[in-house]
């Protein structure tokens, strides 16, 4: 053996052994090999930046899941408004006995199917535009959060 350790009859030594050998190198050369410790440095620094980055990242998809859901609930009290102003309006109708006429208040009162729609996938387009980053998880999902593409009721069956 060209280390003057002690001799070994298999490939495979455990990390004590391995650990005792390179002792005895470095004893008998006088000599310890460099110890690169700046590369590792200098990748540790690349992660933490890549770290930053996402977190930076993940900063700005939170900030717009949350204005996204507060423009949901915007949205959803402006439907519970009409919809007291609806019903209102048709109590009103109902004890004087007026007739609903396409220009009437009550008949521009109501939502227009295609508007409530709309507003409804631009809020889930919204929400589903915020890419999650590995390992970060928004919370539950929720049936507002639910693809466009994917299978089963679209917004149009609401």
């Amino acid at each position: 053996m060209a280390v003057g350790g002690p001799s070994l009859k298999a490939d495979t030594v455990s990390c004590t052994q391995a650990e005792a050998l390179v002792l005895a190198a470095e004893t008998r050369l006088k000599r310890r090999p460099r110890r690169r410790t700046e590369l590792l440095r200098q990748r540790i620094q690349a992660c933490e930046q890549q770290v930053a980055q996402i977190g930076e990242r993940w900063e700005t998809q939170q900030q717009a899941v949350k204005r996204a859901k507060e423009r949901l609930a915007e949205a959803e009290q402006q439907v519970q408004e009409r919809k007291l102003q609806v019903a209102e309006l048709e109590k009103h109708y109902q004890t004087r006995k007026l007739q609903e006429r396409p220009t009437s208040h009550l008949a521009q009162a109501r939502p227009s199917p295609a508007s409530s729609r709309e507003t409804l996938k631009q809020s889930n387009v919204c929400l589903q535009a915020s890419p999650t980053p590995m390992g970060q998880d928004h919370g539950e999902a929720g049936p507002t959060a639910k693809r466009a593409d994917s299978p089963g009721p679209t917004s149009d069956a609401l």
